[in-house]
């Protein structure tokens, strides 16, 4: 019996599918000649991936890591740059001993998060100092 090799799985624009070689839940954006384009479900940096490292996702899978996506954004527990500048820039006042600083990092998180992490200003990662 000759060997053949399964043909490989081709996802479309737009799916969401799973990348093995780096254990994470993308969505298809591009697709080159070696590569695809996965961005992450709530929106960021894309990444490129082979096709040989696509699975696909069944549809209850996609549905719970969509669903945890959506809440872990409404509970201000998925991160972004201008999030883990803040975060950093607060570690940095506390071991400074500067409350007011702490203060208002924390008060501009909050409004951050708020406003649902609005997209970031390609000059700098977030709203103007105060």
């Amino acid at each position: 019996m000759p060997h053949t090799t399964p043909s490989p799985y081709v996802p479309e624009i737009g799916e969401t599918v799973r990348d093995v070689a780096r254990n994470r839940v993308g969505e298809v954006m591009a697709r080159g000649k070696e590569f695809y384009a996965l961005r992450p479900l709530g929106g960021g940096r894309e990444w490129d991936v082979a096709p040989s490292d696509i699975r696909p996702l069944a549809q209850d899978e996609v549905l719970r890591v969509r669903g945890a996506e959506a809440n872990g954004r409404s509970t201000g527990r998925v991160s972004c740059r201008y999030c883990d500048r803040l975060r950093l820039e607060k570690v940095v006042a506390w071991r400074e001993l500067d409350r007011e600083q702490v203060f208002r990092i924390d008060e501009e998180l909050e409004e951050h998060a708020r406003t649902g992490h609005p997209p970031l200003r390609a000059e700098g990662f977030g709203p103007p100092r105060r």
